[in-house]
């Protein structure tokens, strides 16, 4: 288990170098550790073809948030979850498979932000990240992670009922409300180029994780093919500040059972 990587992020919160690190890979061209600040992330975007490493990146992610004493919630149209406990840990505040449920969540949402906006309001502060150690406040808030898995087969099945439309249009929405306010969408798709799948959606995430791609979908985010990467667990990261490095997204523990039981010891 690459455990020693955790411990180490752990201690750069102590020395003061990152408020939440979120350790994603390591770099392809010398090995450093990859590690993003929580604060950095206001949406992410995981994309690549079946079997190219989105799952392992989505579990490096939610252990660095349960690490960060966050939340999260999941959205799972393919159930690719529904047997590994992640829905039955104390971290998560929700786990639906049925996309015509998505919408009513995301209301839910809109009613959290209002909350949370008022707080600030309130408070005097203009990120939710400067509240970290208010504990009163902290203990109902959580910085909070929502996933979307498969989100461009979500938005076509919503489509045969109609509703493809309001939940694109609330989605795209909440992604920019929640920039400031520790809520933090992870939309996960295979693909950019999918139906109904808007680029103004795509763009408000600040950071992407692009694994193995066809070329015309790294030409739809404005990315050079030079960067194209093969192979499981080799992805693309295009940070907030469009800076790209090509990294491995190497696994947390060797099986799921080994993540599952460091997260329930926490």
């Amino acid at each position: 288990m690459n455990i020693e990587v955790f411990k180490s992020t752990q201690q750069l919160k102590e020395e003061g170098r990152f408020k939440a690190p979120i350790y994603l890979g390591n770099e392809v061209r010398n090995n450093s550790h990859v590690i993003l600040d929580n604060d950095d992330i206001t949406s992410m975007l995981i994309c690549g073809m079946t079997g190219t490493g989105k799952s392992w990146a989505l579990y490096n992610i939610l252990y660095n948030a349960v690490l960060n004493k966050n939340k999260y919630i999941i959205m799972d149209y393919k159930k690719d979850y529904i047997n590994s406990k992640l829905s039955e840990l104390n971290h998560s505040l929700g786990y639906y498979t049925e996309p015509s449920k998505y919408i009513n969540v995301l209301i839910g949402i809109e009613v959290e932000l209002e909350k949370r906006y008022g707080i600030m309001k309130e408070l005097g502060v203009c990120r939710w990240g400067e509240l970290a150690n208010n504990k009163e406040v902290m203990k109902n808030h959580h910085v909070t992670f929502i996933v979307i898995e498969e989100l461009g087969t979500v938005i076509n099945t919503l489509r045969d009922k109609g509703l493809n439309k309001e939940f694109v249009s609330t989605l795209t929405s909440l992604t920019k409300l929640c920039r400031c306010a520790g809520i933090k969408f992870i939309l996960i798709t295979q693909r950019a180029i999918e139906r109904d799948l808007p680029m103004t959606l795509l763009n408000e995430c600040s950071v992407k994780l692009l694994f193995k791609l066809p070329d015309n979908d790294l030409e739809r985010m404005g990315i050079d093919v030079k960067h194209k990467v093969d192979g499981v667990g080799n992805a693309i990261l295009v940070t907030m500040k469009n800076e790209i490095i090509t990294l491995k997204a190497n696994k947390i523990a060797d099986n799921e059972k080994g993540l599952l039981e460091i997260i329930e010891s926490l």
